[in-house]
């Protein structure tokens, strides 16, 4: 039987001809529709062009008066261009109006401005283009830092935050902060930002916060806006819990904290948002009170997934003033075992100031300098030598010194680092020999970090004339990092004490035999031992051939170190004519 059905082949190319004919009538029906559509007016390219024109006046205006141009030849009066800011406002285009606006404060921050500008911008808050009422209450809040606004400029402000659109009521807001933060402000602007804090749009309830925030760095603000403060850390939006939380850390609380606050900020720290962790923790640590349930969150907070929220509750408890056991070990995990070194340099660090270790923890600690893997033994060193620098631990010295003498040199560079951070404390001549061996070491890393820990040491206690003597023959070393820190080295140490007139000459050597930035350190190490040390004419003369470097930075050094010579010795007439 004969089928009159078309071929699939067919259909398809029914299929495709259909789609190009509605194609190309639809091209056809918007040619139609473009001409027989009007032209655009001359006169709207024109009023396009004068718009850019007119704006460019006014940026460059602002730039004038701000001092971010102060050579530009547009403008040499500034009344001009402060004729060009102020016509500018009353302009017909919205857009020049609030580009406008926004000049005007850049310009306010660094020149008073005339009253009528000031009214101006306050009657621009109802300006018919929404752009342009933000724009103004921007550029109030940024006047209002550095000069005491009008009764009638505030008043207009808190009026707008009952107004539409948001952007604007979020505009005012944050001038309200900026003025708050710098002059007395009334009641009334409290009151409008308190019932702020339950505006619809969350941007505005951010806002708020952070002008609340603002305020309460400079006064302190009453119980009943505190607790909505706290209130904040419950909002739907995780963007202001983050602000609830960093203006709950800065504002002034009072000779109590309100018992809901630290409860509020332990909820927070386990967020499902690491940022409002993270500032939760930072809040922690501002406000420096703990309760045991804070210091078992924050003990908490240190598994974190993220690094940042570790390392804020790491700092969080070493601002606490103690904390138990379980803690001081979680610190400690933290310091010597955290993937991420910063999170451990915070927890080293909090350990620092913790008030009391007991002996054995300090003991266990230097055990593990010995053995185990070497990131985390080079980790323990970083730990041992935080823990020295706040506590007279000899245990801590002598696990340290040791480590320094042999092993894997990423330990025994962390060791001789570590030594350098113990400064403030005596430290014992094992120290020093073990210092002495590293110079000796066979990498150039170890030889480096020794040199800067004996100037670490150095710049606060007695260095024996040997190891001195040791640093000068580390200017010769065939690595050029521990020539330059044996130079700086040199240098901290004869500023506070006197060193031999060889050390001197091996500077005066170093620097001649020397080229580029790479002659820096001695240089500059020339100019500090002046303090304790004459120099000799020829370190005078290889510190006046610096002058003629080709680098700009080794003549500035140069010249520098000439000036700290002068003030001390005499120098030769050829010196003081150059």
């Amino acid at each position: 039987m004969l089928s009159l059905r078309p071929s699939p082949q067919r259909r398809l190319l029914g299929v495709a001809a259909l789609a190009f004919g509605t194609f190309v009538g639809a091209g056809a029906a918007r040619a139609r529709a473009q001409a027989e559509a009007p032209s655009k007016p001359r006169y709207q390219d024109r009023k396009d062009s004068t718009i850019r024109a007119s704006t460019k006046a006014v940026a460059e205006a602002a730039a004038w008066l701000s001092g971010e141009d102060p050579w530009h030849g547009t403008y040499d009066d500034t009344k001009r261009a402060f004729d060009v800011l102020a016509e500018a406002l009353h302009d017909d285009a919205s857009a020049i109006r609030r580009v406008a606006a926004g000049a005007i404060g850049r310009v306010g921050q660094a020149n008073e401005l005339p009253a009528s500008v000031i009214d101006t911008l306050t009657k621009m808050m109802a300006d018919s283009a929404p752009g342009v009422q933000q724009a103004a209450a921007l550029a109030i809040g940024r006047v209002g830092r550095r000069r005491d606004l009008p009764q009638a400029t505030v008043d207009a402000l808190v009026h707008a935050m009952a107004r539409n659109p948001s952007e604007l009521r979020g505009a005012a807001a944050t001038a309200l902060g900026s003025i708050g933060g710098s002059f007395e402000i009334s009641p009334s602007v409290i009151d409008a930002l308190e019932h702020a804090l339950a505006d619809v749009d969350w941007t505005v309830r951010s806002w708020a916060i952070k002008a609340l925030g603002t305020i309460g760095r400079v006064r302190e603000l009453l119980q009943a806006t505190l607790r909505l403060l706290v209130g904040g850390l419950g909002d739907a939006y995780w963007q202001v819990r983050v602000e609830a939380a960093k203006a709950l850390g800065v504002v002034r609380k009072g000779p109590e904290l309100p018992p809901s606050l630290l409860e509020a900020l332990v909820r927070a720290l386990r967020d499902g948002v690491s940022r409002v962790r993270f500032w939760a923790a930072v809040a922690m640590e501002q406000l420096g009170s703990a309760t045991p349930a804070s210091i078992d969150a924050l003990a908490a907070a240190l598994e974190d997934v993220d690094w940042q929220v570790r390392a804020a509750a790491a700092r969080a408890l070493g601002a606490s003033g103690g904390a138990p056991e379980a803690a001081i070990e979680a610190l400690a995990r933290v310091a010597t075992r955290d993937p991420d070194p910063s999170a451990g340099v915070a927890a080293a660090e909090a350990l620092a100031g913790m008030p009391r270790l007991a002996p054995e923890t300090i003991g266990a600690w230097a055990e593990g300098l010995e053995d185990g893997e070497t990131r985390v033994r080079a980790r323990t060193a970083v730990l041992l030598g935080e823990v020295a620098a706040g506590h007279d631990v000899s245990e801590a010295f002598a696990a340290l010194a040791r480590a320094v003498e042999g092993g894997v040199w990423e330990v025994r560079a962390a060791a001789a680092a570590a030594l350098g951070r113990t400064r403030r404390h005596e430290v014992p001549q094992s120290a020093f020999a073990s210092l002495a061996l590293g110079l000796r070491a066979s990498r150039g890393e170890i030889r480096s970090m020794a040199a800067r820990a004996i100037g670490e040491i150095g710049s606060g206690h007695e260095v024996p004339r040997a190891i001195v003597e040791a640093l000068v023959e580390a200017l010769s070393d065939r690595y050029g990092g521990t020539r330059a820190a044996a130079g700086v080295a040199i240098g901290q140490i004869g500023r506070r004490q006197a060193i031999p007139q060889g050390a001197v000459f091996a500077l005066a050597w170093a620097l001649a035999d020397t080229r580029g930035r790479f002659c820096n350190p001695f240089a500059r190490a020339l100019g500090r031992v002046v303090g304790s040390n004459e120099l000799p004419p020829a370190a005078v003369g290889a510190l006046m051939d610096a002058l003629m470097d080709t680098s700009g930075g080794t003549r500035a050094v140069a010249a520098a170190a000439i000036g700290d010579v002068g003030e001390r010795q005499d120098l030769p007439p050829m010196a003081m004519d150059m």
